[in-house]
């Protein structure tokens, strides 16, 4: 602490990063995020030969939080349109998740109390998932066109980037928000370790090595499982005839099979299986 420079009575320091959320190795530096006030300063980055680590040092101002919070769509917003939903910019995502999981290393600053509580915690958890799941289904069209074209190497990275979003977007409906990729795999790990990977991903991702080795089937049963459990928090049996390319959703409580042009034609609503409980959100 005496290495920071931070106002105790306009700032609140909190320790934040792969340390705190049980990720880090020993290796890892040490991330603290200066909250409040009005200094709007650049990140300082430096080696501290007391903690023998390096330390990284953000600065949220009092009116950045402000705008952040304003930017963060509510948990209870109506999810049948997902495709269309509103969605926070990465960086506010980023920040708030620091604000809501980060460890206290002083008091808040006089008269303010920050919002570090369970509305935080399920609306990240709802524009994560929304997020990645908007994006996966962008990459999966890219995957096809590639495919179509005869591009297949192409087709097979980009699907496999399908993937890595669908995983993510399926943590963070169990309450895992760090937006680092690097932490997909320590992210489904601790979903699996609480009881709560009902897809059953961690298990498939061992056997296999790396999920993006999935082929199109998989995929596509992924893609799907993830928009049920986003939108309706529910599994359902997909049953439709699906060929290789092609991928069933639920949008604005219509149930359609896409086909490879993008075109979508009507269905029966699919089987429900069970419903699924995300769990305690961590404040």
């Amino acid at each position: 602490m005496s290495e920071l420079d931070y106002s105790a009575a306009h700032e609140h320091v909190l320790l934040t990063g792969s340390l705190v959320e049980g990720f880090g190795n020993s290796l890892s530096d040490i991330d603290v995020l200066i909250v409040g006030g009005a200094r709007a300063c650049p990140t300082s980055v430096y080696y501290s030969s007391s903690a023998k680590r390096w330390i990284d040092v953000c600065h949220l101002p009092e009116s950045e939080l402000i705008r952040c919070l304003a930017a963060l769509p509510s948990p209870s917003g109506d999810c049948s349109d997902w495709s269309s939903a509103r969605t926070a910019p990465f960086s506010v995502l980023d920040q708030l998740h620091d604000v809501c999981h980060g460890v206290s290393l002083t008091k808040p600053w006089e008269g303010q109390v920050l919002p570090r509580d369970r509305g935080l915690a399920e609306a990240l958890s709802k524009s994560w998932a929304m997020s990645n799941l908007i994006s996966a289904r962008a990459r999966w069209q890219d995957a096809v066109g590639a495919s179509l074209d005869g591009q297949s190497l192409q087709a097979s990275y980009v699907r496999g980037m399908c993937v890595g979003l669908c995983i993510d977007g399926y943590t963070a409906l169990f309450g895992e928000t760090d937006i680092n990729v690097k932490w997909r795999f320590a992210k489904l790990a601790r979903v699996h370790a609480r009881g709560l990977d009902c897809l059953g991903l961690f298990e498939r991702w061992m056997a296999l090595k790396n999920l993006e080795f999935f082929g199109w089937s998989e995929s596509a049963q992924l893609l799907f499982d993830v928009i049920c459990l986003a939108t309706s928090g529910a599994l359902y049996t997909l049953d439709a005839d699906v060929q290789e390319g092609e991928r069933v959703e639920v949008d604005k409580g219509r149930w359609v099979r896409v086909r490879v042009d993008g075109t979508a034609e009507p269905i029966a609503a699919p089987r429900r299986l069970r419903s699924v409980g995300f769990g305690e959100v961590a404040e």
